[in-house]
């Protein structure tokens, strides 16, 4: 299964004669498509199954080490079949975001597997398969069944020898024992990669100075120490907002067009990552789901526009509930398509549809920022709230960015995003509603 047809074209040309003859072999067959689709839809039954890729460093890669990837080849395997896959490891040493990674795929085989068996290397190899009778790790057994079978197996450079330079009992046990150790590690799963933020863990580490403090430090953090900061951060807001009357105004309507930007992009992004977990082949897709987000601005904006005559205050505040209303909604949504086909359909629209609210927000913020202006004053004033609204918007919007793709979905997972986006709009929402006393 390759889902690139011109890799094989490329590489082709550069292969020695046996590899393309190999290639070109009768039993061979060569399918271009998505693995997880695939599987998804085959009704065969395999006696092994190979994962051959890099490392999960990326989200589209990630989805191959993922607890519902894994149960799906134990689905499509035979009664006695093998799963095998490999991750970068080390034979006598794992740093600790080495550990961390290469513990959470263990653990996440281990939900899907009854057996589990990790032969050490520069690349730790894992085997998995239901009956335990089928793998193993012992060096004598494994020297056994080879003997048993080389006769009816010709190999030009690998024999028995080998096997005890491979598969050291001091190395096994080591890997065993250090993958054995309690540490809290989360299971790899579609919709909290874990093992993509353990990745970029070993990347930073490469790094020195002010990113990797800010790494190490974000690596820690615990999602009722978010809440927190963020329920402190409205408190004092409002605070301010109560002794500083005259700014509560301009206050109110900043944080509503900060927290919009921030939700507003990071939900976007969730959309995003959501396709490709579910489907792989985003980049196919990206273009038109961010069209759609741009569509979804430009209606929401139009609307938004003609609901400035009526009270726009109050208007911003609908808009703000439905916000709110979408993220408490949208993990319900996620979950109920996590495995059915109307995915494809449904994440664009949800992505139309918050594009839409977002939108309608922006000129409804510049109105209310006027609004408790004298008519002479607020032509001026909206050229100031215009600038200010869109500065605002963008800001949130890097904020979003930049935290949902680094922080939130790889450490706390795509459903826990939302609902923390739902406690930030919540918090603006407070803020809007405080009464206005300026003139």
């Amino acid at each position: 299964l390759e889902l690139d047809p011109v890799l094989i074209q490329v590489t082709k040309p550069y292969l020695t004669a046996d590899d393309r003859s190999a290639l070109s072999d009768a039993r061979i067959e060569i399918i271009h498509q998505d693995g997880r689709r695939y599987l998804k839809r085959t009704a065969e039954r395999f006696d092994i199954i190979i994962v051959n890729l890099t490392d999960p460093k990326t989200a589209l890669v990630n989805r191959y080490y993922t607890q519902e990837f894994f149960q799906e080849i134990q689905g499509k395997l035979t009664d006695t079949g093998i799963f095998c896959i490999g991750l970068l490891g080390g034979e006598n040493y794992l740093g600790p975001e080495l550990l961390n990674l290469n513990q959470t795929i263990y653990h996440t085989l281990r939900v899907a597997f009854n057996q589990v068996v990790i032969i050490p290397g520069d690349r730790n190899l894992y085997f998995a398969c239901q009956d335990e009778r089928i793998i193993s790790d012992k060096q004598p057994e494994l020297i056994a069944r080879w003997i048993a079978r080389k006769r009816n197996l010709p190999t030009q450079y690998f024999n028995e020898y080998m096997i005890e330079v491979v598969v050291q009992p001091e190395r096994v046990k080591f890997i065993q024992e250090q993958l054995a150790k309690p540490a809290g590690i989360v299971i790899n799963q579609d919709y909290q990669p874990t093992a993509y933020f353990y990745t970029l863990q070993l990347w930073v580490k490469q790094s020195k100075g002010i990113i990797k403090s800010i790494f190490t430090i974000v690596a820690t953090l615990k999602l009722y120490q978010i809440i927190l900061v963020i329920s402190i951060g409205f408190i004092l807001l409002v605070m301010v907002m109560m002794r500083k009357r005259h700014w509560q105004n301009p206050i109110a309507i900043v944080t509503v067009a900060l927290s919009t930007g921030c939700i507003g992009i990071s939900l976007e992004l969730i959309f995003i990552y959501t396709f490709q977990a579910l489907y792989g082949y985003v980049y196919q897709w990206i273009g038109f789901i961010i069209a759609l987000f741009m569509l979804g601005l430009a209606l929401g904006s139009l609307l938004g526009t003609k609901l400035t005559n009526y009270q726009p205050r109050k208007m911003l505040l609908i808009a703000e509930l439905f916000i709110l209303l979408l993220c408490l909604l949208n993990p319900i949504i996620l979950n109920a398509i996590k495995n059915q086909e109307s995915a494809v359909f449904i994440l664009p629209l949800l992505t139309l549809i918050i594009g839409g609210v977002v939108g309608s927000e922006f000129p409804l913020c510049v109105a209310a920022y006027q609004y408790h202006h004298g008519k002479t004053q607020r032509i001026a004033v909206g050229k100031e709230a215009g600038g200010l609204m869109y500065a605002s918007d963008l800001i949130g919007s890097a904020v979003g960015a930049i935290t949902a793709v680094i922080v939130l979905i790889p450490i706390f997972g795509i459903i826990a995003s939302i609902y923390l986006m739902a406690i930030l709009k919540l918090g603006s929402i407070i803020v809007l509603s405080i009464p206005n006393f300026t003139n």
